[in-house]
C-alpha cells in the first residue's frame, strides 16, 4: 500500500502517503503509531469528527500490522539482548579497531552483528591481533586513526561539506570505508550513492571483479548464497555483487547493496535482501584481513 485514502469529519476524502510512524529497535519496528484513526475502520463505523483511514483500507492496514508483528516476534526476542565481544575490554596488544561510523540515520540496526563477525574472524583466521569495536563520528578526530570504518543503516542520511571533506581526507590517507545497506533497503542505498559522490565526485562505484584480492585474502570466494527475498525479486544469483572505489590502485571504498549485517547476526530476517550467514561472514572476514594486510 503506497497510499492511504483518508476521510475527514465533513465526509470528504483525499489520497495521500501512509501516515504510520514507528520507533525501530534493530531491524524491527517495536512501536507503530497512526496519527489518523484506524480502529473505527476496524470496527466498521464512522463518525463526523477527526480524520480516519477509510474502513476497507484500515482493515487491510490492520491485517498487515498483525502479520508483521507475528513475522518479527522471534526477531524481537533475539534483539532484546545484545552480544558483547569478550575481548572488547581485554588489555590491548596489537589491536585492530573495527570502527562503526555513526550518522544521522539509524546507524546501528544490527546490534550484535559486528561482535559476531569479530568472533568469527578471531576463531577462523590466524590473525595475531585483538579485535575491538568502537563507534565513531566523522567529526571525531580519532576517526582518522582507524584503518577501517564500517557503516550501515536503513534510511536516509546526509553528510555536510565538512563531513564529506573529512571522509575524503581519511580515505586518501589510506583508510578504508566498508558499507552495506541493512536489509537491502533502497532508501539507504540511494543515500549512500548520493553521499559518496559528494566525497569523490570524480569517482564512481564500480563492481569489484572476482579476481580482486579482497575475494581471496582469507576465504576463496567465488560464489555466494542470497536470502529468499533476493531470489524472489532478482532471480537466481550466486556471484558477489560488491562495488568499490579505487584510489591510486588501492581499494578505498567497499559497498554492498545487499545486506551483510543480518548474516553476521546469524538470525533469519524474513524481509531482508541480503547474503546468507556463511558468505556474509566470509566477506566480512576477508574485508578485515584485507584492511590489515594492505
Amino acid at each position: 500500500m503506497n497510499t492511504f485514502t483518508y476521510k475527514k469529519a465533513d465526509g470528504s476524502t483525499y489520497v495521500e502517503a501512509p501516515c504510520l510512524e514507528s520507533i525501530d529497535f534493530g531491524c524491527r519496528s517495536g512501536v507503530i503509531f497512526s496519527p489518523c484513526d484506524l480502529t473505527c475502520g476496524w470496527d466498521g463505523h464512522e463518525h463526523p469528527r477527526g480524520t480516519r483511514v477509510v474502513i476497507e483500507e484500515a482493515r487491510q492496514v490492520g491485517a498487515n500490522i498483525v502479520t508483521y508483528l507475528l513475522g518479527t516476534y522471534q526477531l524481537g526476542r533475539f534483539l532484546s539482548s545484545t552480544k558483547v565481544y569478550h575481548e572488547a575490554t581485554a588489555p590491548s596488544r596489537d589491536d585492530f579497531i573495527f570502527a562503526q561510523l555513526k550518522h544521522e540515520g539509524d546507524w546501528d540496526p544490527d546490534p550484535s552483528a559486528v561482535h559476531n563477525l569479530l568472533k568469527h574472524a578471531r576463531d577462523n583466521s590466524t590473525l595475531e591481533v585483538k579485535f575491538k569495536r568502537e563507534n565513531v563520528s566523522l567529526k571525531d578526530p580519532k576517526a582518522a586513526t582507524y584503518p577501517l570504518m564500517y557503516m550501515t543503516g536503513h534510511r536516509e542520511f546526509h553528510w555536510n561539506q565538512d563531513e564529506a571533506g573529512r571522509l575524503q581526507r581519511y580515505l586518501k590517507a589510506g583508510g578504508v570505508l566498508f558499507a552495506d545497506a541493512c536489509c537491502g533497503r533502497m532508501s539507504f542505498d540511494m543515500a549512500f550513492r548520493r553521499e559518496i559522490a559528494k566525497v569523490f565526485p570524480e569517482h564512481k562505484l564500480q563492481r569489484i571483479p572476482l579476481d580482486h584480492p579482497l575475494y581471496h585474502s582469507h576465504y576463496d570466494i567465488r560464489q555466494v548464497g542470497y536470502t529468499p527475498r533476493v531470489r524472489e525479486d532478482f532471480g537466481e544469483m550466486n556471484t558477489p555483487e560488491l562495488e568499490g572505489i579505487m584510489l591510486d590502485g588501492r581499494l578505498a571504498v567497499v559497498y554492498s547493496r545487499f545486506d551483510l549485517g543480518n548474516g553476521w547476526e546469524q538470525f533469519p530476517h524474513a524481509y531482508s535482501y541480503g547474503l546468507k550467514d556463511e558468505p556474509a561472514l566470509e566477506i566480512g572476514t576477508n574485508m578485515i584481513v584485507h584492511a590489515i594486510t594492505h
